[in-house]
């Protein structure tokens, strides 16, 4: 009785729509569950109007106000001796124009753990997304391509919290689309690059450089780091300093961006390994294509001891106010036989950060 019973849940899940859309977690899901027959702890939802939650500095109030899934070393989340959580989908079908997925993720404490998003079919399962260690204060936003697979009918995605010795992980309104793949735009002109998918926000300066940067797949053997932030074995930008002479240099620009009248919010990866590889510098172009308007928000210089380090930068409304650029410089320093890697480049164009 148990497994025809098993069985009719199953063909009503699978011949179900399977739109998932959208999901805030301010009135319960129908399209996001927590594991049952995995051997995991289950994701807690948690309101921000709770005393002992403001009263709490470990815990993220929800980035727009509300609710949110929340799980963590200590609390009820981390009594029991599990330390993953799974966020299953509903079993979902494979689209011929592929799909995406973004959502709202924060993970605070220097050894919180990682955090994955993975795609489960009848051959496997594949790693789309990845985060590890703590990623700064604040919520942070992504956007995931899902791939297009002919042979794969039906699928699930999962989101995946496996924590580490003392820290917390958050989510936020997850939002899937399975008909359309991912874009880079975001609002008023905003883009999200995680050279994943064929970049349309941003490209190598055409002129005055000695050399371009490079897309590169991550590899232990390609010179550049042995990993990308986007799920470890992804793609980033590379700058290859070898066999460039000490001084030369390679822009990467966007292709021109709104005016926004409350500024905006620039956040990256940047990867630098060699005491003395070279100088990465961040600018603004307050008037688009005019690098003659370039002016320097940011700069790094020298080794980063071999590690994906996060940047954020505020852009401010007075060199906002008119189509605008932002260019990422590299430039060779002495010690032409390290290297200098960008991934997941954020703009969002609406306020400062």
């Amino acid at each position: 009785m148990r497994t025809g019973i098993t069985l009719i849940i199953i063909f009503k899940t699978l011949f179900s729509k399977s739109d998932a859309g959208f999901t805030d977690f301010e009135t319960p899901s129908k399209d996001w569950f927590n594991a049952l027959f995995r051997n995991a702890a289950s994701w807690k939802l948690h309101r921000n109007d709770k005393p002992s939650w403001k009263n709490s500095p470990t815990l993220p109030l929800d980035h727009n106000r509300g609710s949110f899934l929340f799980f963590s070393t200590s609390g009820s989340a981390g009594a029991v001796n599990k330390k993953s959580a799974i966020l299953e989908s509903k079993i979902l079908r494979t689209s011929n124009r592929g799909s995406c997925v973004s959502f709202w993720y924060r993970i605070s404490g220097r050894h919180a753990g990682v955090l994955e998003l993975k795609k489960v079919k009848r051959s496997g399962t594949d790693l789309l997304w990845k985060r590890e260690g703590e990623q700064m204060e604040g919520w942070k936003y992504v956007k995931v391509a899902i791939p297009i697979n002919p042979n794969t009918k039906y699928y699930q995605l999962i989101i995946e919290a496996n924590l580490g010795s003392d820290g917390s992980m958050a989510l936020d309104d997850i939002d899937l689309d399975e008909n359309h793949s991912c874009t880079n735009s975001l609002e008023n002109g905003g883009f999200v690059v995680d050279f994943e998918n064929k970049v349309t926000s941003m490209k190598n300066k055409v002129y005055g450089d000695h050399f371009d940067w490079v897309i590169e797949k991550a590899t232990s053997s390609g010179g550049g780091p042995p990993t990308d932030v986007t799920s470890g074995i992804g793609h980033y930008l590379l700058l290859k300093t070898y066999g460039k002479r000490t001084g030369q240099k390679a822009s990467y620009v966007s292709n021109g961006i709104s005016r926004s009248d409350n500024g905006a919010c620039l956040s990256f990866y940047y990867f630098i390994n060699g005491q003395r590889v070279g100088k990465m510098t961040v600018s603004i172009l307050s008037k688009s294509g005019w690098v003659s308007t370039a002016k320097i928000l940011w700069s790094n210089t020298g080794n980063q001891s071999g590690n994906w380090k996060f940047a954020k930068v505020s852009l401010p409304k007075t060199l906002t106010s008119q189509s605008y650029d932002i260019m990422f410089t590299g430039t060779v320093g002495t010690d032409n036989s390290g290297s200098v890697a960008i991934d997941d480049i954020t703009l969002k164009n609406t306020g400062v950060c």
